[in-house]
């Protein structure tokens, strides 16, 4: 168990959460040399993490990937373990990892789990531990962001009525020194883990240790096809579908004719016309069953 723990609590993480405070963690955690602070604003965690990282073993993470996402990016490369307790809507990295949705299995496994090195990755200056996108998972994730409910179904329901308008774009890759493909890309993902959440298997062959990201293309498919595209990708089958295809690289530089909207760990970003993906191995710890 780490010696000294800061958990770092997003109020505003998921759908309908209870209020994670002291004494709910108290009440369930009985450990002499810990704290709890919570979030105020956009990218808080970040700098609470970023000032405690000198002076705790452990930094614990309540909320969803986005929160993960803050507290990761000023953690990796040093010495900090990360803990995971999942209160947000998607919680992609956390599902893979096998981490306990329930407070109290959460709690137990910060007590007693192993610590794991795995892979971080960066897209220009942005951190991210599990997924990154460009294409519609990016479009998605900027109106998603002010798009007000965060239930499953009004995800959905986005999704559905947004796949008839994006066009997809047009991006030329560069990998493994000299290697390049243009590609009409629906959908361009980069992924550690994987899934993007709730069990959505963007890339099953993923593993978070390697080295190596997956880049996955899902190619604009019809409308007609999507349910079928759809139940591959929630049952680890997305593989088998012509309109998509993968490979696994150290780092791979991206370019467009147009400017790039972008998310990491589903937060959005705009990268412009160049985007340069870099796997970090190993350099970042974190507690798993």
């Amino acid at each position: 168990m780490p010696r000294k723990i800061l958990f770092i609590v997003n109020p505003h993480s998921g759908t309908s959460i209870k209020p994670i405070n002291e004494e709910v963690i108290r009440s369930h955690f009985d450990h002499p040399n810990w704290s709890i602070e919570s979030t105020k604003y956009a990218g808080h965690a970040r700098d609470i993490a970023a000032r405690a990282k000198d002076h705790v073993d452990a930094i614990i993470a309540i909320g969803g990937d986005g929160t993960v996402n803050e507290v990761v990016s000023a953690i990796v490369d040093s010495s900090v373990v990360l803990g995971i307790i999942p209160k947000g809507s998607g919680n992609g990295l956390s599902n893979f990892l096998g981490i306990p949705k329930d407070l109290t299995g959460a709690l137990n496994l910060i007590k007693a789990g192993e610590v794991l090195a795995i892979d971080s990755m960066s897209l220009n200056e942005h951190r991210f531990v599990n997924m990154a996108g460009i294409g519609f998972d990016a479009h998605i994730a900027h109106i998603f962001k002010d798009f007000g409910s965060r239930e499953f179904f009004s995800y959905s329901k986005l999704v559905v009525n947004e796949f008839r308008k994006y066009p997809g774009i047009r991006v030329k890759l560069r990998y493994n020194g000299n290697d390049t493909r243009e590609e009409s890309v629906f959908v361009l993902s980069f992924a550690n883990s994987s899934q993007y959440g709730n069990n959505a298997h963007i890339a099953p062959a993923a593993v978070i240790d390697d080295g190596l990201t997956d880049v996955c293309i899902v190619r604009k498919f019809p409308l007609i096809s999507s349910l079928a595209i759809v139940y591959k990708l929630f049952n680890k089958s997305l593989i088998d579908s012509s309109y998509y295809s993968s490979f696994k690289v150290q780092e791979i530089h991206v370019t467009s004719d147009t400017e790039m909207y972008a998310h990491v760990d589903g937060e959005p970003i705009v990268v412009g016309k160049e985007a340069l993906l870099t796997v970090h191995s190993r350099n970042l710890k974190v507690l798993v069953p």
